[in-house]
Parts: structure tokens; sequence; C-alpha cells
């Protein structure tokens, strides 16, 4: 078994001292199997995309290109955009959900995009690119997520604080 974790690098504890049990040998048999299935799958993937697409795409062209028409923007240094990927006061105010921290949203579900995507997006974009400067409603946006963030950290040094305290006053006898 050794000289097979050497080729499949999987071997978990549950297998040391066990290799000869049929147990063992089953998982091992399940981890090949599903890899080669896995591969068929691959294999007959490349036969049937072509398929579904001729059959599944003619319904939703009507939603695609109205997407696109709908969400795309022409910026005269980069040529067309997703508005989502624009970050500007724009985006907020059309597609921005307030439950999920843009100081201006809309309140047509609609145009809100889903989960807090947008948000969660600018948020990541605003970390790895600090030094980056941003329209007015995301400078807001920024300043409201640092304001929560801070908050956040106030009530979870409190309660840290208030934790240390009860056991440090307490007195256990053993």
């Amino acid at each position: 078994m050794h000289k097979m974790q050497v080729f499949i690098h999987y071997f978990p504890d549950t297998w040391i001292d066990r290799a000869h049990t049929l147990e063992v040998r089953d998982e091992f048999a399940q981890l090949l199997q599903s890899r080669i299935n896995i591969f068929l799958m691959e294999i007959l993937s490349i036969l049937y995309t072509p398929i579904i697409f001729f059959f599944s795409l003619p319904r939703c062209v009507d939603n695609i290109v109205s997407f696109f028409c709908d969400f795309t923007d022409w910026d005269d240094k980069v040529g067309p955009t997703c508005k989502f990927a624009t970050f500007d006061n724009k985006c907020l105010k059309e597609h921005g959900n307030e439950a999920y921290g843009a100081v201006t949203g809309t309140d047509d579900i609609m145009m809100q995009t889903k989960h807090g995507k947008l948000e969660m997006s600018m948020s990541n974009f605003m970390g790895q690119y600090p030094e980056c400067e941003l329209p007015n409603e995301c400078q807001k946006f920024k300043q409201h997520l640092s304001d929560v963030h801070t908050e956040y950290a106030r009530v979870r040094n409190n309660i840290v604080y208030l934790t240390y305290s009860s056991f440090s006053t307490n007195t256990f006898f053993f």
C-alpha cells in the first residue's frame, strides 16, 4: 500500500496497519473507480455538449442577448464592458443591495445582484488594490464596511474581555 501511495498521493490514517483488510480494499477500489468514471464522463461530455447546446441553447438565446444588451456599457478607454465590472456610482445605485452593505441601492429585486455578489466583489477589489481611487459612492461603501468591521472588532473584543474577566474573578477549587 505504501508503494501505491506514491502514485495516488492518498493514504488516509484509517488505512494505517489495516491495508490487508477488506474494508480498505473496498475503499481503494471506490477511489480508483471514481477516477475511471470521471475520465469516461469527460470523454462522453465531448460528445454530449454539442447535442445539449443544440437543443437547449435556442430556448435561452433571448435571455442571453437581452443580458448583453441591458448590462453592457461602452468605455472609451476599454470598449464594451459589463456594468458590474465598472465599480462606479451608477453600478451601486442600480444594482446594489443595502442588506449587503451598499450605501445606496435599488428596491427593484430584479435589478439587484443576488446574495451580495456585487458588494463582495467590490470589497475584494478594494482589498486587492487599496491604492486605486474609487468614485464617491464606492468610497462611502468602503467607509461603511470599515465602520462595520470596527464595530464587529469592538464587540468581539468586549466578549473576549468579559469572558476572560469572568474566568479571572472566579475561584476554582479542585
